[in-house]
């Protein structure tokens, strides 16, 4: 299966992957490597990982908005003309 037969949310979800895999993978090298990791690196890297956590919650809002049920807006409607009749 190819990225372009994925659904936008699949899509998303494997793009944070991504650029998660690679920030973690850049983390451990900087690490590794024994440098002495500068504190504005330091910053950038937790800049980047909060910008992921925000992707990763907006990517569950729009996936829970597609796992609700759909409205019934006929009972909606019947609700609505009893409560004004009242």
């Amino acid at each position: 299966m190819s990225l372009s037969e994925l659904s936008a949310l699949e899509r998303g979800k494997i793009g944070m992957m991504e650029v998660y895999t690679i920030n973690s993978l850049f983390w451990v090298l900087m690490k590794v490597s024994g440098e002495d990791t500068d504190s504005s690196l330091r910053d950038d890297w937790k800049v980047e990982m909060g910008r992921l956590k925000e992707t990763q919650g907006r990517l569950a809002e729009v996936e829970a908005r597609l796992n609700r049920p759909p409205r019934d807006t006929q009972a909606a409607t019947r609700i609505i003309k009893e409560v004004n009749v009242k």
